[in-house]
C-alpha cells in the first residue's frame, strides 16, 4: 500500500509539472471499506492511470512506471538494495 501511495504521489507531481498549485488541484483520495470478513482499500488520483498494456506487470515488485534516470536506466533495471532477500 505504501508503494501504491508513493507511486500515486510521484505521478501526480510529474503530471502537474511540479507546480504546487496544480498538485493541490489533484488530490489523492484513499477510501477504506470493511465488513466483518474483509477490507477493501481504494486509491484514486488524477495522474492518468496505468496503461492497460502493462496491467499484468504492475504486481511485480520490480516494475515501475517511473521515468528513466539520467544514466538511462529505470528503476526496474537498477534493482533495489534488498532485491533477492525476500
Amino acid at each position: 500500500l505504501v508503494e501504491l501511495l508513493k507511486n500515486s504521489a510521484r505521478a501526480t507531481v510529474e503530471i502537474s509539472g511540479g507546480d504546487q498549485g496544480r498538485v493541490r488541484e489533484r488530490p489523492i483520495i484513499v477510501t477504506v471499506g470493511a465488513d466483518p470478513s474483509q477490507v477493501a482499500i481504494r486509491v484514486h488520483d488524477s495522474a492518468g492511470g496505468i496503461p492497460f498494456s502493462v496491467a499484468d506487470r504492475v504486481w511485480s515488485y520490480m516494475y515501475s512506471t517511473a521515468n528513466q534516470s539520467q544514466d538511462g536506466t529505470n528503476f526496474s533495471q537498477q534493482g533495489t538494495p534488498l532485491a533477492g532477500f525476500g
